[in-house]
């Protein structure tokens, strides 16, 4: 997964050289947010905006994405003195998922806007696992149920050439996870959340009239909330019509927490599809 993430990272650093070679072939005028390929983009997928008159690039514009996540987690919990380690696969994630998807709100005016994301995602996985006492081998039940809920808040100001266009961000982000983890008679419980800053960038690349791709990264906690968190993503999309356009692609979320007495690393990734209306 550590080669997904460095893959979607490279592609963000590559779009911002793209960005800043755009930059240097235009004029010396600085870049309109109301340009001809300029599309709000709702979560990690954008719509192509059909062109538009300056009044109508002034007026609001709105995106809701509603998406599926197929993510996968590994995590790794200490808490009073214990240990825990556990991983969902991706091969293994359908028997066990409850539910995980994630919804993302935007709003915008000319070259500014604001956005909003709800994340949630709840897992059982059940098993067994073989140990030993006194040389005897025995077989003991185990089960983990962990509800991951994640909200995000914040501004955009977004940039746009003729291909390219880029969406600076800043916000606030609420992370909540919530862990059980059972094991024969142990029976181990905990609850965390924090509110962290964060800032990134989003890249839009207008492929075609009906293809284009977005891939955003941030970075976030610094000692706040969390130690550090940061995600990275890559999605495309393809406009089925004006206002209405189909989304795929895969993200990964990588959070570090270590409090007074637990510490948690956890890593949320996987493909995930959905719709993009805009109004």
């Amino acid at each position: 997964m550590k080669k997904v993430a460095m893959i979607l990272a490279l592609l963000l650093l590559a779009g911002m050289l793209t960005v800043a070679k755009n930059a240097t072939a235009t004029d010396a005028s600085p870049p309109s947010a109301t340009a001809d390929n300029k599309t709000p983009v709702a979560a990690e997928a954008s719509a192509p905006k059909p062109d538009s008159s300056d009044k109508e690039a002034e007026e609001w514009r709105f995106q809701f994405a509603n998406y599926v996540w197929m993510s996968s987690i590994s995590q790794k919990l200490k808490t009073r003195g214990e240990e825990v380690s556990s991983t969902v696969p991706i091969g293994d994630i359908l028997p066990v998922m409850d539910f995980a998807g994630f919804t993302h709100f935007e709003a915008q005016k000319g070259p500014w806007g604001l956005f909003s994301e709800f994340d949630f995602v709840k897992l059982s996985p059940t098993g067994d696992t073989r140990v030993r006492v006194g040389g005897i081998p025995l077989k003991i039940d185990t089960s983990l149920d962990l509800k991951q809920i994640i909200a995000e808040v914040g501004g955009l100001r977004s940039f746009d050439w003729e291909k390219v266009g880029v969406d600076a961000l800043a916000g606030a982000r609420y992370s909540r996870f919530d862990t059980r983890v059972r094991a024969g008679l142990i029976d181990n419980s905990d609850v965390k959340d924090w509110v962290d800053p964060f800032a990134g960038a989003r890249l839009r690349f207008k492929l075609s009239e009906k293809w284009g791709l977005a891939v955003r990264g941030d970075i976030g906690g610094f000692g706040a909330g969390s130690d550090l968190t940061w995600e990275t993503t890559a999605f495309f999309f393809y406009q089925i019509r004006e206002s209405i356009a189909l989304t795929f692609g895969y993200k990964y979320m990588d959070v570090h927490f270590d409090g007074e007495n637990s510490k948690m690393d956890m890593k949320t990734y996987g493909p995930g599809f959905g719709v993009v209306l805009t109004f």
